[in-house]
């Protein structure tokens, strides 16, 4: 009798089936794929028990009514709407199936089996506790992209969101030369990505405009390559921005908190139009005209290939979301020109707003950004978190693609920020092993009391990506 009881209530409440890993289910109405606003809150209330969500899977049943026919395409809309919803609230399904009348659970015999075989399965894992700030920008921090370089030839790569790198041939210092360079990296061109990512745009407690950042690493066969480059690298950010006294930053060493400091080098600002007026230029060895378009250059190397010509080809690779141009360049400095072709080919592709590139030459890895100290006046604000919790809060500038970033480790955090501009304050904090998020937007005001709403790290992600700046 008691394991009879065991079982029952197993049934009732949907048990936890390891420590990290959970199954709820989603019922439906007869004949019917919407979700009722009890089944929405009661899903969403069991998913926010766990802080990560490492895995989801959703399986669709139906009762068995109906054809067999009928009952596949009814559990397939129905795993459609738990999935949107999911989708919604910013969870990603790793799983999915539609089963239809296959696998009832209970008698079809009876209105309360019918009920019980009516349903989406929803099966998740992850982490259920919740320590530190470190663990939520974790979970929001953007994947590295990978990018195979051969270092014996100059190569333009063009990464997932537009950065394009010119990277001469043995750039790297290795003895190796025979295996490819694995070059991963992360893009900032945006406030939403540097939020993300766990950044600001402040140097010693003044906020800069931002032109674009990028994160470099590279390894040879699993072994990170450490120092700076052996040639200069130049580094193109896409933007619509006309400011033409960009600087380079890097990342300062020590401490707890990041700061950019300039290295003395400056970023140029290129019109595409600029560059797109230039192709009247002739090859040096071969006197022959540039070809006009990107894949004119593809279609003439082909045709090169294997024959003996001082000329040179293109080879094109692609690895994740960018892709690679492995490139012998001629005698005079072609580079803006290549870059140029590549980054419309891009930006054509990502429908972005691009009239322009920053261009300029680096050694380093690691971070390399593009800033500029702004020419806007500025006062103190007062961001009062009103929480029993240390916040973690930024200021976003976005007319001047700028932003902030503040703790209230030791009282409410002051910012010196434009009294004239839009500004959209973020912060989050950890309470009672939850998180939570605000998000405020504000301008002339110069104290900002902010709200918080409490969020799974999954959902913070999800919802400042969405952030429209």
């Amino acid at each position: 009798m008691k394991f009879l009881l065991s079982l029952l209530l197993s049934a009732a409440v949907i048990a936890v089936t390891a420590q990290n890993s959970q199954s709820h289910y989603v019922l439906f109405d007869s004949d019917s794929h919407e979700i009722s606003a009890s089944a929405e809150a009661g899903l969403l209330d069991a998913l926010s028990q766990l802080a990560y969500i490492r895995s989801l899977r959703i399986e669709a049943h139906t009762d068995a009514d109906g054809s067999d026919a009928y009952n596949e395409a009814l559990a397939q809309r129905r795993l459609n709407s738990v999935e949107s919803l999911l989708a919604d609230k910013g969870y990603t399904v790793t799983q999915k199936g539609a089963h239809g009348e296959d696998s009832p659970i209970a008698d079809n015999e009876t209105e309360d089996g019918k009920q019980q075989n009516r349903r989406v399965l929803v099966r998740f894992e992850g982490d259920r506790e919740l320590l530190t700030m470190e663990d939520i920008y974790e979970e929001m921090m953007p994947n590295m992209q990978s990018h195979c370089i051969d270092n014996t030839k100059d190569t333009v790569l063009v990464a997932k969101s537009g950065t394009v790198m010119f990277i001469p041939a043995y750039s790297f210092k290795v003895d190796n030369h025979d295996d490819c360079i694995e070059l991963r990296l992360r893009e900032a061109l945006d406030l939403t990505d540097m939020m993300t990512m766990n950044m600001h745009t402040g140097s010693d407690g003044t906020m800069l405009e931002s032109g674009g950042t990028v994160y470099l690493e590279a390894y040879l066969n699993g072994e990170r390559i450490s120092g700076e480059l052996e040639k200069d690298m130049t580094i193109y950010f896409p933007t619509n921005r006309t400011e033409d006294d960009m600087l380079a930053f890097s990342s300062e060493e020590g401490g707890d908190e990041m700061n950019w400091v300039p290295t003395g080098e400056s970023f140029e600002l290129i019109p595409l139009k600029y560059i797109n007026d230039s192709f009247n230029v002739e090859f040096k060895k071969t006197n022959r005209m540039h070809c006009r378009l990107f894949f004119c250059k593809i279609r003439r190397a082909l045709r090169l290939r294997g024959k003996e010509s001082n000329s040179t080809y293109i080879e094109t690779r692609s690895y994740g979301d960018g892709y690679v141009l492995d490139s012998a360049f001629y005698d005079y400095d072609q580079k803006k020109i290549d870059a140029a072709y590549a980054l419309g080919e891009r930006m054509a592709k990502l429908n972005r707003d691009v009239s322009a590139m920053y261009a300029g030459n680096v050694r380093n890895m690691q971070f390399i950004n593009c800033d500029r100290f702004p020419e806007t006046p500025v006062s103190p604000v007062e961001v009062i978190c009103a929480a029993d919790a240390p916040a973690n809060v930024r200021a976003l500038v976005p007319s001047v693609n700028g932003m902030m970033q503040g703790n209230n480790m030791f009282g409410n955090p002051t910012f010196l920020l434009p009294s004239d501009r839009r500004i959209v304050y973020v912060s989050i904090i950890i309470q009672d092993n939850e998180s939570y998020l605000a998000i405020q937007e504000a301008s002339e005001e110069r104290e900002i009391n902010l709200n918080y709403e409490k969020l799974t790290p999954t959902q913070i992600k999800y919802k400042l990506k969405g952030l429209k700046l």
